[in-house]
């Protein structure tokens, strides 16, 4: 299984100018990716934004949106911004997309949070028809093409309009915050509608959790919780390892339940928390 590290981008009071430092020693501490999370209505700094500030100072870690929500985006902007991305990091790029469930982020860019999986359904077929080289609205390509004309998607979310997205125009499952109790049943869905379609291999797998390391650490990470999930921090806080030993018995479990990838994402905007990590499951 092979391990990706989060961005500290949501955790409160975390400078931009640290994230791109994260990035880079991330990728020196050999983690296979870099994580990032979305939100419109909170003070965090733009998902691919950052992400292409972290592909100007790396050269091979992947860059992943583990989620981005995409139905607040225009699809021609998000299939531009994206291509982007993937062309001048080399094809790093790696798109987990997802519907939120907040409805405050959709009325503040007026789109109807009622339709939002109909939006994200037409958005994924139309950025694919666009990444080749497709029209869009019979005024021409916009460009650039991403390498190969492909960026891979993963789908989030457990609802059965998650299984039929990730089987229709999606590479692949990733889960967050229900952990395995909740991705693996919803992958063994998504497996399944995979074969039944006859789609070739097997679809990609990929879990997130927060993680802390040291008691410091794990009182920041639950503040940082509280301030970005509200009420539903508690949960949270309560299901995700906050001790080395928690952490080690976590990504054992992930890896016993064929998770192709792991992004544990930090609650701490503590550097030495990469460090720690990759000393422990690296």
């Amino acid at each position: 299984m092979e391990i990706g590290i989060g961005l500290p981008s949501t955790v409160p009071d975390t400078p931009g100018s640290e994230l791109p430092i994260w990035a880079r020693e991330a990728e020196e501490a050999d983690f296979k990716s870099l994580g990032i999370i979305d939100r419109l209505v909170y003070p965090n700094p733009d998902p691919l934004i950052t992400l292409a500030a972290a592909a100007a100072v790396t050269r091979h870690i992947r860059l992943t949106t583990s989620i981005l929500v995409a139905p607040l985006r225009l699809t021609a902007d998000l299939a531009k911004q994206a291509a982007s991305i993937a062309d001048i990091s080399g094809g790093r790029l790696v798109l987990g997309l997802g519907v939120g469930a907040r409805e405050d982020d959709y009325t503040a860019v007026e789109r109807p949070f009622h339709r939002r999986g109909r939006l994200m359904d037409a958005q994924m077929q139309e950025m694919r028809r666009l990444w080749q080289g497709g029209e869009i609205n019979g005024v021409g390509p916009i460009g650039p093409t991403p390498p190969g004309g492909h960026i891979p998607l993963l789908v989030g979310g457990y609802s059965d309009a998650m299984v039929r997205r990730a089987v229709n125009w999606g590479d692949g499952y990733i889960f967050g915050s229900g952990g395995l109790t909740a991705g693996l049943p919803a992958f063994r869905k998504v497996a399944e509608a995979w074969r039944d379609a006859g789609r070739d291999g097997r679809p990609r797998f990929v879990g997130c959790t927060y993680f802390a390391i040291g008691e410091q650490a794990a009182q920041q990470t639950a503040n940082a919780l509280r301030s970005y999930y509200g009420p539903r921090a508690e949960g949270l806080i309560a299901n995700s390892p906050l001790t080395a030993e928690a952490v080690r018995q976590t990504v054992a479990d992930f890896a016993a339940a064929g998770v192709d990838e792991m992004i544990l994402w930090p609650g701490s905007n503590d550097r030495h928390q990469i460090t720690l990590l990759a000393d422990l499951v690296l």
